[in-house]
């Protein structure tokens, strides 16, 4: 899969570093999408003059989920998000920092029931994590959805309670 785009600015073709971008998350989201049955939404990619400060994807997830079962989704998405980026060669030149880390990547996950319908209160709606931090959404919908409430944690409190799950 290769893009190439027009930078309109200087009116000069890129294509390397949008290029070893695009390739990558096409990867990644379809091996998500195999591993853990998730279906690809979109892209989100900050590079700002062509240097990546943050890549991410969307996703739509069958639920309804706990809040326990949607954290250890998020942890093992973003760590193996993480191992994909840093362990590819084409994207490290473009990289704002190396090793790319938790706050330079987003995931977010959108909870479908099996009829494809948004899920609302009382379950959550939408779940991410965005630089660092997780987030849980309970959604209600009237004309338009709305956050009928919301909590986060950051990412090593998140991991702390998945440790102690496990134990």
């Amino acid at each position: 899969m290769s893009y190439e785009t027009q930078n309109f600015q200087n009116d000069e073709t890129i294509n390397g570093n949008e290029e070893a971008v695009n390739d990558l998350l096409y990867r990644i989201a379809h091996s998500f999408e195999k591993k853990y049955k998730v279906n690809t939404i979109a892209t989100n990619v900050a590079m700002p003059r062509g240097i990546v400060k943050l890549l991410g994807l969307d996703f739509q997830v069958r639920g309804p989920l706990s809040k326990e079962e949607i954290r250890k989704i998020l942890i093992a998405l973003s760590q193996d998000f993480l191992v994909s980026v840093n362990s590819d060669e084409a994207i490290k030149p473009y990289l704002e920092n190396y090793p790319f880390e938790i706050k330079n990547i987003e995931i977010t996950l959108f909870f479908m029931d099996s009829r494809n319908i948004r899920l609302n209160d009382p379950y959550l709606g939408i779940a991410g994590i965005s630089r660092g931090k997780l987030d849980y959404q309970i959604l209600i919908t009237t004309d338009i959805p709305s956050i009928k409430s919301e909590f986060d944690e950051s990412y090593e409190e998140a991991l702390q309670a998945l440790n102690r799950k496990e134990i």
